[in-house]
């Protein structure tokens, strides 16, 4: 919702789906990958001017209201696409597409390229759903 009004750049940590960066990409956008933690996603989001952004656990950080996770602004975010949109919540679930997500860690330190790692595996997987 937020970037079909205003389209532009999104964050959020290495623990998220590729939801957001999808709908990132359809809207015309970049996206960028953050270290967990708010904090890190908060200073991604200022270095790339981000519209908005999160974390894997579903925390909206929405930088037009404030530079902090706020579960409020992300319900009233949702809220308002679906009074606009007219939808019933099922029917407009249906209209992205499903995301598989295995939680595993690993250690990761500042040098690696983790952008760099993630165009291989997609380029090692491109020909998978």
């Amino acid at each position: 919702y937020v970037l079909s009004k205003t389209p532009g750049n999104t964050v959020s940590n290495l623990s998220s789906s590729r939801a957001l960066r999808d709908v990132t990409a359809k809207h015309g956008g970049t996206y960028y990958a953050a270290a967990v933690g708010e904090v890190n996603v908060v200073e991604k989001m200022r270095e790339v001017n981000a519209v908005i952004g999160g974390e894997g656990n579903g925390g909206v950080i929405y930088p037009a209201s404030h530079n902090g996770r706020d579960a409020l602004v992300g319900v009233a975010l949702f809220l308002t696409h679906l009074a606009k949109s007219g939808l019933k919540c099922s029917e407009m679930r249906k209209q992205y597409p499903a995301y598989f997500m295995s939680k595993n860690k690993i250690e990761l330190t500042p040098d690696i390229d983790v952008d760099g790692i993630l165009v291989k595996i997609k380029e090692l997987y491109t020909s998978e759903k």
